[in-house]
Parts: structure tokens; C-alpha cells; sequence
């Protein structure tokens, strides 16, 4: 578990983010199954993500009103801003649509950093990320 953190600090600083996916899923994988709630939705994989970037000391935003609507989490560090939006058994592209639809990073256009808008969708039977999209 050490070395995921880790690899996920030096993955959200390089601008990585096939490796911050990575990263996720092999932290999710170490979940017990009947650690699981029986009915899948969205907000357990929501926030075990947004706890497992706190934990890698990565700044973490859940739940970001804006003018448009709520950005699902937003990741921070020096040079890159990363914008996720996330869905249960979705679609990537749907996901990424909605942050475009709604402007969810127009608030960092002026800041200088790089900004990366992720879709992630997270598989109820898989209890994982089952797909992810960088827009």
C-alpha cells in the first residue's frame, strides 16, 4: 500500500495521469468484497478516491460548487490542477462531456497551470475503475 501512495504522489506531480489511474485501481483492488455496501452507487468510489489522494497528501476538493454545477473532485499541486468527474457504470466520454457542458475548469484558465479533465467510470460489479478518458 506504501508504494501505491507514493507512486500516486509522484504520478499527481509528473502530470501522470495514466499512472494516477493506476494507482487508484490497484488501491481499490485491495478492498475486501464484503467491505462493499450491497447496493452499488457512486458515492463509496467517490469517496474512497477522494480519501486515498488525502492520504497521498495530494490538496482534494469534493463536491466544488461553481456556477454551472459541482465539479466531483478536484486535485491540486504546484503545476497541474486535475478536474475529475466521475460516473457508475457510464461512460468516460459522458463524463468528460459534463465538465466541458459545464464549464467545470474554466475557473483555473488564467492560473498557469496545466489543467487535466478526467472522466472516470467506476464499475459496480467490477468494484473498480472500469474506464477513464483525459480530455
Amino acid at each position: 500500500m506504501e508504494d501505491n501512495v507514493i507512486d500516486l504522489q509522484g504520478a499527481f506531480a509528473a502530470g501522470d495521469v495514466k499512472k494516477i489511474i493506476a494507482s487508484m485501481e490497484s488501491i481499490l483492488s485491495s478492498v475486501p468484497y464484503h467491505l462493499w455496501p450491497e447496493k452499488s452507487a457512486e458515492a463509496p468510489f467517490h469517496m474512497l478516491v477522494h480519501v486515498i489522494c488525502m492520504v497521498a497528501g495530494i490538496s482534494t476538493q469534493s463536491e466544488m460548487s461553481q456556477s454551472k454545477g459541482r465539479v466531483d473532485m478536484v486535485c491540486n499541486t504546484h503545476i497541474h490542477v486535475y478536474v475529475f468527474e466521475f460516473k457508475l457504470d457510464g461512460f468516460s466520454e459522458e463524463a468528460l462531456a459534463q465538465i466541458d457542458e459545464r464549464c467545470y475548469a474554466l475557473r483555473w484558465n488564467a492560473d498557469g497551470r496545466k489543467v487535466y479533465k478526467i472522466g472516470v467510470v467506476f464499475s459496480s460489479k467490477d468494484r473498480n475503475i472500469s474506464s477513464w478518458a483525459v480530455g
